[in-house]
């Protein structure tokens, strides 16, 4: 058997117990573990960094605020003059549709009149050529007589 290869003799044997604390006694003893390190102390130098670094994002933060704030403040002023142009706006346009309407109202009542006098007109036209052919018929007739 190769030495490079002892591990796999411990493991067959390791295997064959059917107890498990058998096999954990039978593990090999150069089994590499875990080496313990110490842990880094908090609290060091880098707080105070932190606390600075900190304190200067609360105050870029803020300035943030303050500009956004006026930007803000400003584009509210923009709303505010732009609503009050559509407003006035709109109003002329109510204003110029109230115009149109009581026009088209009086060019209706203009147009019914004229629809009256059109039939009257035309019933007149019709009775007018009537006696005219009445007319023409007896200067025949008296012509034709004498």
């Amino acid at each position: 058997m190769n030495s490079e290869h002892d591990y796999s003799t411990l493991m067959e044997t390791a295997n064959a117990s059917t107890n498990k604390r058998d096999r954990m006694s039978t593990t090999p003893a150069n089994t590499p573990e875990k080496s313990h390190t110490e842990k880094k102390a908090k609290g060091t130098p880098q707080e105070t960094d932190s606390n600075t670094s900190a304190d200067t994002i609360l105050k870029a933060i803020d300035t943030l605020g303050n500009t956004l704030g006026k930007r803000v403040d400003d584009c509210m002023v923009d709303v505010g003059t732009q609503m009050q142009q559509h407003s006035t706006m709109l109003a002329a346009v109510a204003k110029a549709v109230q115009l149109n309407s009581e026009e088209l109202e009086e060019c209706k009542m203009k147009i019914k009149y004229l629809k009256k006098q059109i039939e009257s007109l035309t019933k007149d036209n019709d009775d007018i050529k009537g006696r005219l052919l009445n007319q023409e018929r007896y200067k025949r007739k008296k012509g034709e007589n004498e």
